[in-house]
């Protein structure tokens, strides 16, 4: 049985289009790999080119956009690391990692409100999220809430914060 010609094209343009979606994802792959090794290099500008150019490639990808937002982060960018970050959840809602790097980035522009949510929505993720329980332990002393700071310090000391026992002899008498 022979195939008819408009059903050959629509099959080859859908093909070419499923190809080059293909190549695309991994072309944004190798940028984002090329970009976390600029990172450890500690090129931060050579990482967010990489990352950037991801971006144009996968814009919705949420691994592009948690890295994106982590190198905007490294640079100072926080407030274009947030929306980043924002953008991401869209796709990928119970990232422990994106919440709390959300709220370091809330918590660097001193919006410790917004920062206490994001490290408590990581915490319900994953209650045994030390670095979680330690940022927000600081945001909550910095918001002056020291007895909550304290019941924080020890459960980030309870699951392997080595930082919080420090801070929680200076801060917890």
């Amino acid at each position: 049985m022979k195939i008819p010609t408009v059903i050959r094209i629509h099959i080859s343009v859908f093909l070419l289009f499923l190809g080059t979606q293909v190549m695309a994802q991994n072309s944004a792959n190798d940028l984002i790999e090329r970009g976390n090794q600029k990172e450890e290099a500690n090129d931060y500008k050579g990482a967010f080119a990489d990352f950037n150019n991801a971006l144009l490639i996968s814009p919705e990808n949420p691994k592009v956009l948690y890295y994106s937002g982590f190198i905007k982060f490294q640079l100072g960018d926080y407030a274009n690391a947030i929306s980043d970050y924002n953008l991401a959840m869209e796709s990928d809602s119970e990232s422990v990692e994106l919440y709390y790097c959300r709220g370091n980035a809330y918590f660097e522009l001193n919006f410790f409100k917004e920062a206490i949510f994001d490290y408590s929505k990581a915490i319900l993720l994953d209650s045994t999220d030390s670095q979680s329980f330690f940022n927000r332990a600081i945001a909550k002393y910095t918001m002056g809430e020291t007895a909550a700071c304290c019941k924080d310090l020890q459960s980030a000391i309870k699951y392997g914060d080595k930082e919080a026992e420090t801070v929680r002899r200076e801060i917890c008498r």
